[in-house]
């Protein structure tokens, strides 16, 4: 859950940042996150004159190609369907895709982050732009959002969403 809402605050300071550097001319600078969960080794690796710090495993891996996913699919934030487990109490999410990794044999599935809840369920982060990729989804342009979850088949009057079915 952490990671969640780290990414949720990197895209914030993103976003001021884009603010800041376009009234100065900067080019704009966009972001994309991947975040899968497991184990993963941590720590200095290499030679007595050479250490670097660094985090390596499997689960590096995977979160390192589902974060290009998120060009693919015009996304900021994919998580793993393993995160997704974990953090599943505080998040809203649409099912993107079910995708091919490289050194897997099963696709996975992933998932957007459009809110991250709360333990008052009140919203601390909400997706910008998120009815714009509910249209590419009804579309067929990227993966189709599931009807499953708490939410599924109902109203969430803070989202103002109709048309569209969040997984809990």
């Amino acid at each position: 859950m952490d990671a969640v809402k780290c990414a949720m605050k990197m895209l914030k300071k993103v976003k001021h940042l884009q603010d800041k550097w376009m009234d100065e001319g900067k080019p704009k600078i966009e972001i994309g996150i991947g975040i899968a969960s497991g184990e993963a080794f941590i720590g200095n690796i290499g030679t007595p004159d050479h250490l670097e710090y660094t985090v390596i495993g499997d689960t590096v891996n995977v979160a390192s190609r589902i974060e290009a996913q998120n060009r693919q699919f015009n996304t900021q934030i994919l998580i793993s369907e393993t995160t997704y487990e974990y953090a599943k109490d505080i998040l809203d999410v649409i099912k993107i895709s079910s995708v091919p990794i490289r050194g897997r044999e099963k696709n996975i599935d992933i998932y957007e982050i459009i809110n991250i809840l709360d333990k008052n369920e009140t919203i601390i982060y909400e997706k910008e732009n998120h009815y714009e990729n509910i249209y590419l989804h009804h579309q067929g342009r990227t993966g189709h959002p599931r009807k499953t979850g708490r939410y599924a088949g109902k109203d969430r009057q803070d989202t103002r969403q109709r048309d569209h079915h969040y997984m809990r």
